[in-house]
């Protein structure tokens, strides 16, 4: 029991200095001015899902594409993961998931 309540107080510590964190970097974003965006909305989405999220030129070359795609699957994993150690912080279980995961 005191094993869940100090990982509680410490994710609740972690939680609030980080979000002091992106306050302050919103903070300093805000200062910036306003701009106002001229095309097709539709053309500028189309661009932000290739760039940042399809990593555009990784389309040139499929090998590093290809890797690409490993490392970001392996990111996948282990958010998967992050959460199973969040459940099994606060409740004290073991491995909630493993089941559901085939572990």
């Amino acid at each position: 029991m005191i094993q869940q309540i100090l990982f509680i107080l410490v994710t609740i510590i972690a939680v609030w200095y980080a979000y002091k964190q992106y306050a302050r970097i919103w903070k300093n974003i805000k200062l910036g001015k306003p701009v106002t965006l001229k095309g097709d909305k539709s053309q500028r989405w189309r661009n932000v899902f290739l760039v940042a999220l399809g990593q555009k030129k990784m389309f040139k070359k499929w090998i590093p594409g290809l890797f690409h795609f490993f490392i970001y699957s392996a990111f996948l994993i282990t958010q998967i993961e992050l959460i199973e150690i969040f459940v099994d912080g606060i409740f004290g279980t073991h491995r909630p998931f493993a089941s559901m995961l085939g572990g």
